[in-house]
């Protein structure tokens, strides 16, 4: 009956913490979907800005550096997200990931009140 119990639980520990890998690992992989399409994007409006920098700056009084400056900035402002998930966003994830791996695969031990512990 113990060892019953004892494969029952560990059975439903180990499937636990499988599941959470699981579901870590999609979160992962949305998580760099998500980077992918934002540095899509953000590249796309980067482009965009200094393209509008470079040809309007010649048309505006003092050469127009303020607004060169400001949409430059804008323009790498708008990568801030892809580089922060491609830089930093991933790891924590991707470590929890190992974590829930390790935890999936430990040895579990059933101690009841009242029973003797037996080691084998």
């Amino acid at each position: 009956e113990q060892t019953d119990l004892e494969s029952l639980v560990a059975g439903s520990v180990h499937n636990y913490f499988r599941y959470r890998e699981l579901l870590n690992r999609r979160s992962l992989r949305q998580l760099l979907r998500v980077g992918w399409v934002s540095a899509v994007i953000g590249l796309s409006f980067l482009g965009a800005c200094m393209l509008a920098a470079q040809k309007l700056a010649p048309h505006l009084p003092g050469g127009g550096r303020v607004i060169e400056e400001g949409l430059t900035i804008i323009g790498w402002v708008a990568m801030w997200r892809p580089i922060d998930i491609y830089l930093y966003g991933w790891w924590p994830l991707h470590r929890l990931g190992r974590y829930y791996h390790k935890l999936s695969r430990i040895p579990v031990t059933v101690r009841l009140p009242g029973t003797k512990e037996t080691h084998s």
